[in-house]
């Protein structure tokens, strides 16, 4: 499934995408049409409304916060990028909260069947994933603050009643 291709000038998506994969079961990369999670449909079609829901929330929070703020215009850029970090490291950690973990007999091996299942359809489609490190850059610590305490705001729920059935692996799943 991919994201939305929208305008991202801050690298609110970036920052997010790991932890979202992650936290529903997916792998996902940037590709040349926006960024593809791969995984069960149910699953990337969830990680790619939570990607947008957050980017959304993200948006919001830091317009409410650049409202109050009173820097120079030189001064922005830093404290733009050090509130949407700490912002986005919050809400990382949200999503990296320990989940209840199924009690079925096996709720093992169905982790087990669909990491296989989507490192076989990556295989299959020609997709290698490689870790990307980034450097470190000064942060100004009362923006980072205040985007942690604004991560902390976040809904991670999903858009509807829990229930649905899961649905088989069927690939990157696109949406433009």
């Amino acid at each position: 499934m991919r994201a939305d291709k929208t305008r991202d000038p801050h690298g609110i998506k970036w920052e997010l995408l790991g932890a979202i994969a992650e936290y529903c079961s997916c792998r996902a990369w940037r590709g040349s049409e926006g960024y593809v999670f791969c995984g069960l449909k149910s699953d990337a079609d969830y990680a790619t409304w939570l990607l947008d829901h957050l980017t959304t929330f993200v948006q919001g929070e830091l317009a409410n916060y650049l409202i109050g703020c009173l820097a120079p215009k030189g001064e922005r850029r830093r404290l733009i990028r050090s509130y949407v970090l700490g912002t986005t490291c919050s809400i990382a950690n949200l999503l990296d909260a320990p989940k209840p973990i199924p009690t079925s007999s096996n709720s093992r091996d169905l982790i087990v069947i669909r990491t296989e299942a989507i490192a076989d359809k990556m295989k299959k489609l020609g997709i290698k994933v490689r870790t990307v490190h980034t450097r470190r850059r000064y942060v100004d610590p009362d923006a980072y603050d205040a985007g942690i305490k604004a991560g902390k705001r976040a809904n991670i729920g999903r858009p509807v009643a829990e229930g649905a059935t899961m649905n088989r692996l069927s690939g990157a799943h696109v949406r433009t």
